[in-house]
């Protein structure tokens, strides 16, 4: 029964249904003796605040209508009180009265017959008023009128299918009920099958009438749009969901008219200059997969869609005793941006998240020590469970000096979970568990010893006896002028050392700085080569020097730099034309390699740098951390520049996610960015664009800044050398300003 309206009809049907005026009542509403075969009992109700109250005894004026399913445009009418074998399908029965009606009803016959089992319905009456058309000039004899309601208390008691009522233009022409309130008219040409002419909301007065005079215009495009949630579903605020239209462009398009009910909403669209565009809903607590809606020629679009609650995530996670959950974090996988953080408790391993965006997802389990990630797919909007549960090796072994066992400490780090930290004993042993099959990076510290340590990368995927052993040599380089032969302070040392390791070529790499007189003491290397190349402000850099050094050694290389005899002066600004104090510049042969270059200074607070001459061809690099970083190919003898030189603006930092062609992250992928003098990538790519690495990290992200505010070409590979990187140029990616973030780059020959 639907509360709230003005007076109450029970029905009872039989095998035949017989609507009777009401006799044998009482005043004080007990019913006498009804007759054999009578179907309706009338029962007065009391006087409500907002209710029409009516006594029915005499039901004159009434007509008991029904629609059947499989032809609605045809109503058959019956005045209360005659005999009338109903259909033999299922069917939409009504009442209607002078000024009142009732909201429709479905009745579904026996199978195969026209009985119906023994049912009563509850009906209420409302008040209501009459639809006129004037169709005079319209000249469709395969039209109807098609009628929606909108008041928002009506469309929430409604059913889905009993918004609407249709009839022929002939009866719509004299009038055709329904509820009070506001409605929308359209006219549906059964014979195209489409809508011909909408019209703006209506108002129904009670008791009354309004005309509707159609004005079918070719040209245009409308939408009408009725969005129906479960009826089990409860909205914390009508004002929670928003119908948009989404352009190709990603423009938002809100309805012209738009009713809110707790069951539904109805939302139009007039005039539209749209030829397609996506259906959707904004909503913190429902859910609707976009619907692409095509207005490819002129017409009014009719569409109905179920919303649905926003999916649930169910995480699950399996931990040994030795690590302690501490936090759930569930991100956008698009973005990275946080959508919920959950505490955990001690006894905690079960977490239903709800109410979540339907996307994919990064679920990513905090411990004290580690962070383990899962992916979710929730983009269909259906709940979905994930399981996490790391599976732990172990790692031992002894801590060395040279070749005898030591006390320390040794740190493993994937990089973006806190450190895992393990105390050896008084002869170097040590154990730990890992949870991680990856890439550590490993750091030893000796006790009592402040130069003995080590910084490595190993990789570590199951139980292994891992020795980790500091050489126990102490080197010192002395970086000298040349003309002079005093030590130069200040001076950058970058010192490679490659060694053999189980027949595999080794690498581990330092940038240093001299002291006062010129000399830096190197960290322990390991039996191998030394390679070591120093500059400094006012000098040519110096060739690469290579040394070979031994486990055991003490002994200082000394590297001599010679002064800059005759620099070209050039002054550099700032977007904002101050001085660039403190920019950066180095002279390179090429963009693409691992060589380092052969020349580095940096500006005076004037921001005059003073440029060597230079006798091949070379590429000019400059950065400043509040502009844009800038590259001037550079012929023999000099760079061509001005005596001043101008930065660009920078633009927001340019975040670079590597990914399969599946849409799985793709780890340390190379990275490279067009320039207008070429393919940067590897040391330049890292020094131009303050990064600290040439690749993509374990989560498949590269981050840099100092780009200008302008499109870009982009690429992300594996497998080529830097020098064919001419042959990933078709395959890159160009990037429009502003960029996304992150900008997601199909890995080439993954």
């Amino acid at each position: 029964m639907i509360a709230g309206f003005g007076c109450l009809l029970r029905v009872a049907f039989v095998a035949a249904l017989v609507v009777t005026p009401l006799r044998g009542w009482s005043e004080g509403g007990s019913p006498a003796s009804a007759a054999p075969g009578s179907g309706l009992f009338v029962m007065p109700i009391k006087e409500g605040a907002d209710s029409r109250i009516i006594k029915i005894f005499d039901l004159s004026g009434f007509e008991v209508r029904l629609a059947v399913d499989y032809d609605q445009n045809t109503e058959l009418g019956y005045p209360c009180g005659e005999w009338f074998i109903p259909p033999p399908n299922r069917y939409k029965i009504w009442i209607d009265g002078p000024d009142l009606m009732s909201p429709f009803q479905s009745v579904m016959a026996l199978q195969g017959t026209g009985e119906l089992p023994q049912k009563e319905l509850d009906i209420n009456v409302v008040p209501a008023g009459r639809v006129v058309l004037d169709a005079a000039h319209i000249d469709c004899p395969s039209c109807n009128l098609r009628l929606i309601h909108l008041n928002s208390h009506l469309i929430g008691g409604f059913a889905r299918n009993e918004l609407t009522r249709r009839a022929s233009l002939d009866r719509a022409a004299g009038g055709v009920l329904m509820p009070a309130g506001d409605i929308v008219a359209a006219l549906f040409d059964n014979t195209r099958q489409e809508y011909v002419a909408l019209s703006k909301p209506l108002h129904v007065p009670a008791g009354g009438r309004v005309v509707w005079t159609p004005d079918p215009d070719p040209e245009s495009r409308h939408l009408v749009a009725i969005l129906e949630r479960p009826t089990m579903i409860t909205l914390p605020s009508e004002d929670d969901v928003n119908p948009i239209l989404l352009t190709r462009d990603g423009a938002r398009v809100t309805p012209d008219f738009l009713v809110r009910a707790t069951g539904r909403l109805v939302a139009i669209w007039y005039d539209l200059d749209l030829v397609q565009a996506d259906l959707t809903i904004e909503s913190e607590t429902l859910f609707m997969p976009p619907d692409s809606i095509r207005l490819a020629r002129p017409g009014i679009r009719r569409v109905e869609s179920a919303l649905s609650t926003r999916p649930s995530l169910t995480v699950e996670y399996e931990l040994p005793h030795s690590i302690e959950p501490e936090q759930l974090i569930i991100t956008q996988r698009s973005n990275r941006s946080t959508l919920r953080t959950v505490a955990l408790g001690e006894s905690q391993d079960i977490v239903v998240v709800k109410d979540l965006p339907p996307c994919q997802l990064l679920v990513e389990l905090d411990c004290k020590g580690w962070t383990f990630v899962e992916s979710a797919d929730l983009s269909r909007g259906l709940d979905e469970a994930v399981l996490i549960a790391p599976q732990g090796f172990k790692v031992d072994g002894r801590l060395l000096l040279g070749e005898h066992g030591h006390k320390g400490r040794i740190t493993f780090s994937t990089g973006r979970e806190r450190s895992v930290e393990v105390q050896t004993n008084e002869v170097g042993e040590y154990e730990v568990d890992l949870f991680k099959q990856q890439q550590y990076q490993v750091s030893a510290d000796l006790d009592g010893i402040e130069r003995a340590s080590l910084r490595r990368v190993w990789k570590l995927t199951k139980d292994t006896h891992l020795d980790i052993r500091i050489p126990d040599n102490q080197i010192k380089a002395r970086v000298i002028d040349a003309e002079t032969r005093e030590g130069i302070s200040e001076a950058q040392l970058v010192a490679d050392n490659i060694w053999l390791e189980n027949g595999r070529e080794m690498p581990s790499s330092y940038i240093l700085h001299t002291d006062a007189d010129g000399i830096i003491l190197l960290p322990p290397m390991n039996p191998g080569t030394l390679r070591l190349h120093a500059s400094a402000k006012g000098y040519l850099d110096s060739d690469r020097k290579d040394v070979q050094v031994s486990n055991s050694e003490e002994r200082t290389i000394e590297i001599a730099l010679d002064p800059v005899s005759s620099a070209q002066e050039v002054k550099v600004l700032l977007p904002s034309g101050a001085p660039a104090d403190g920019v950066e510049a180095q002279l390179r042969t090429d963009l693409g390699t691992s060589a380092l270059p052969y020349w580095t200074s940096s500006a005076d607070a004037a921001g005059v740098i003073r440029i060597p001459d230079i006798t091949t061809q070379s590429f000019l690099l400059i950065r400043h951390p509040a502009a844009a970083s800038a590259i001037i190919p550079c012929f023999a003898p000099r760079c061509a520049l001005q005596s001043t030189f101008s930065l660009a603006a920078t633009a927001p930092p340019l975040m670079i996610r590597s990914m399969r062609v599946n849409g799985d992250t793709a780890q340390y992928a190379a990275v490279a960015v067009r320039a207008a003098a070429g393919w940067v990538s590897n040391r330049p790519l890292a020094w131009l664009y303050w990064s600290s690495y040439t690749v993509t990290g374990g989560d498949g992200i590269w981050i840099g800044q100092g780009f200008p505010q302008a499109p870009l070409r982009l690429a992300a590979w594996k497998g080529y050398a830097d020098s064919e990187l001419s042959a990933i140029n078709s395959l890159a990616s160009d990037v429009p300003f502003p960029w996304p973030s992150p900008v997601e780059l199909t890995v080439i020959n993954e």
